[in-house]
């Protein structure tokens, strides 16, 4: 099995739609933290399977996941996929503005549905004891060269974290965030 890429950048602006679909963008989230079938997503999703084939379908054919293994499980053969890589970034000549805002949308959409999963499963309460729940919101006034630098460092931070696993090799949090220039105000 070929090794997943650290970072893929995207040059179709069909990849970066594909990234403006809550329900892709979740399924594609899945396949980055681990190798998963079409009924394990459904599952997870709480969706039947048959309504996510067109979608998965759409991923592989956009390049973005790939078929790793086939099983047989119950007298079927069930076929594993995962991502190509662990962190797309996208090249800038496909930003269009309607995409880029159905991008942050799609963002904070999978954002909102994962914390309401949590909050209905018990994962996620709002207890005082529980200090790793967080929400903050900031302007920060700073020049494009300081901005790009502290993009990176939150990058290596981030790839540090990530070669951190917990022992039993399972990620533990889910992090959002969203950088961009603020309108004047």
């Amino acid at each position: 099995m070929r090794a997943v890429k650290d970072r893929m950048t995207l040059t179709n602006p069909a990849q970066l739609k594909t990234f403006s679909d809550p329900l892709r963008y979740r399924m594609l989230d899945m396949l980055i933290a681990e190798p998963l079938t079409v009924t394990q997503i459904a599952d997870r999703m709480h969706r039947g399977r048959h309504a996510l084939y067109h979608h998965m379908k759409a991923l592989a054919r956009l390049g973005l996941i790939e078929s790793v293994a086939r099983k047989r499980k119950r007298g079927m053969i069930e076929q594993y996929y995962r991502a190509k890589a662990k962190n797309y970034a996208f090249a800038p000549q496909i930003y269009e503005k309607h995409t880029l805002i159905r991008l942050a949308s799609a963002q904070a959409t999978c954002t909102l549905q994962e914390i309401q999963e949590g909050v209905r499963s018990g994962h996620l309460d709002y207890s005082p004891h529980l200090k790793m729940t967080g929400f903050t919101r900031l302007r920060i006034r700073t020049t494009p060269q300081r901005m790009a630098a502290l993009k990176q460092a939150f990058d290596n931070w981030v790839r540090a974290c990530e070669n951190a696993h917990r022992p039993d090799g399972k990620t533990g949090f889910h992090f959002s965030s969203a950088i961009y220039p603020a309108p004047p105000g």
